[in-house]
């Protein structure tokens, strides 16, 4: 697995998920063995999460290097968890 590939995944895991109700891709960056995506998606709840990911490819397999997030209610005021 590339770095490509391991970015069109997580698109598909997040269009597959049962409680995003939607995303955008805010910034993606493939390297070929190295990458970065940013997302914001919005859950079926009407919550608020923004998700980002600094990540390797070790041996054709994704491994984390930096990750956050941050979820919020849905006026954007309240921090639920970070």
């Amino acid at each position: 697995m590339d770095a490509q590939q391991y970015l069109t995944e997580i698109k598909s895991r997040l269009i597959a998920s049962s409680i995003a109700a939607s995303f955008a891709i805010v910034e993606e960056k493939d390297l070929n063995d190295c990458g970065y995506f940013r997302a914001r998606v919005q859950l079926v709840n009407t919550d608020f999460l923004e998700i980002a990911e600094y990540f390797v490819i070790v041996d054709g397999q994704p491994q984390p290097e930096r990750y956050r997030y941050q979820w919020m209610d849905k006026t954007h005021q309240t921090l639920r968890n970070r």
